[in-house]
């Protein structure tokens, strides 16, 4: 089965067994074998290794266009970014997250991590992981978020948008990077809609991996968090940049 297809496949269906462990290899060939077009099977696989390719990218996938987005698993439950799941490598590696802290009137969108990878069973906010270590622009990011999600520039508050990086955790075989990209929103978007969101307050009980903890400690959740009137106040240090309005 090719790499596209195991992808496809995997979003699609909501599959998170390993793609590179014996079952999984097992179960995707069963799957992709019965799902086959026995008339044309060439044109079929071409078909979804193309879709795999050009739509359900391995990073920032289209899902806002795509044509299977009312069927598909993983952008029903939010784990596009997780799927699908490869075994972990003795090796220790890099990994590069982005965590997108969306907001909207007082309520924070969280979810909770259920797929066989690091941190099953906490929380986190809405998960983009990247290939490299790359430098977010305002641009690149809305492009993202639009293009998955369907956000576009009328539904941000862009005085809110600022991202926060430089933070770190060393698990065993893993270093994990993050940025934090704060996002308040003037309208809920559909593909959000039926998800958790959360009060502040709800949110500080809440457990989450050590990273996240990191940032809500520092640049999230202070003691000067709201003004007088009830307002967020953001919370300004070194490792934060402020897009142009």
């Amino acid at each position: 089965v090719d790499g596209n297809v195991y992808r496809v496949l995997s979003r699609y269906f909501g599959i998170d067994t390993p793609i590179d462990s014996k079952e999984g290899i097992q179960q995707f060939n069963i799957l992709a074998d019965s799902l086959l077009y026995k008339k044309q099977p060439g044109a079929y696989n071409q078909a979804i290794m193309d879709f795999g390719a050009t739509i359900c990218k391995p990073s920032a996938p289209l899902c806002n266009t795509c044509p299977m987005q009312h069927q598909c698993k993983a952008l029903e439950s939010n784990r596009v970014n997780l799927l699908p799941v490869k075994l972990k490598i003795l090796n220790k590696k890099n990994r590069h997250f982005v965590f997108y802290v969306f907001e909207f009137e007082k309520k924070y969108w969280i979810q909770q991590r259920t797929s066989k990878d690091i941190w099953n069973g906490l929380f986190q906010f809405y998960l983009f992981e990247q290939d490299a270590a790359v430098k977010s622009k305002a641009n690149a990011m809305m492009s993202y978020l639009n293009e998955q999600l369907g956000i576009g520039d009328a539904a941000i508050d862009k005085n809110s948008l600022e991202m926060y990086d430089g933070y770190e955790q060393k698990l065993t075989h893993q270093n994990i990077h993050a940025s934090f990209v704060k996002i308040r929103l003037k309208s809920l978007p559909k593909m959000l809609e039926k998800h958790n969101w959360v009060s502040l307050n709800s949110l500080k009980k809440r457990p989450f991996p050590k990273i996240i903890n990191d940032f809500l400690a520092k640049d999230f959740i202070q003691r000067d968090a709201f003004n007088s009137d009830g307002n967020f106040q953001p919370h300004y240090s070194p490792s934060i940049t402020h897009y142009p309005k």
